[in-house]
């Protein structure tokens, strides 16, 4: 499992770089990237508050160019139910989008790009994967829809009681 999340998060990290050097080169051109997500992404126990990733990629991405934004919509504790369309059909026992920070608005603010970091919430309630992967094809969907870039962040190391695995 851990060869797996090394090797989501290295093609992460190789699609942002290679996104990075398309920067480098029209320094003319600004970016917008937003943000959507969790704890992780919101920069809770960052100490300091700018060592959160989300700002030190905000910090660099603005070395490249000054125009350039990161807009963070990001919530701790957020699940992939409350990122889902604006127009999603509620589902009993299951959060509703939030339409605050959910993909509809991240794609309502205009991005060049749109991230996902949503680590563990959803395994952490109990959703199996099944619900999860459905609800991450329909976020993606949306941004596909309106011709956004999206990229999904890998989950991160928790421990969870045995029958959470």
């Amino acid at each position: 499992m851990r060869h797996y999340q090394l090797l989501l998060l290295m093609m992460l990290t190789g699609a942002v770089a290679a996104g990075a050097q398309t920067m480098q080169t029209d320094t003319s051109a600004s970016f917008r990237i937003v943000v959507i997500g969790s704890s992780t992404a919101a920069g809770t126990g960052a100490n300091p508050p700018d060592s959160a990733w989300v700002n030190r990629y905000r910090q660099w991405l603005q070395t490249q160019q000054t125009a350039n934004e990161v807009i963070n919509l990001a919530l701790g504790g957020y699940q992939t139910w409350q990122l889902l369309p604006s127009n999603s059909r509620a589902v009993p026992a299951r959060p509703r989008p939030d339409t605050a920070r959910n993909i509809t608005r991240a794609l309502s603010l205009y991005p060049d790009a749109v991230i996902v970091n949503l680590p563990s919430n959803d395994a952490a309630a109990g959703y199996g994967v099944d619900e999860q992967m459905r609800n991450f094809e329909r976020i993606v969907q949306a941004a596909d829809s309106a011709g956004v870039p999206i990229w999904i962040c890998t989950s991160q190391p928790r421990h969870f009681s045995a029958d959470k695995v």
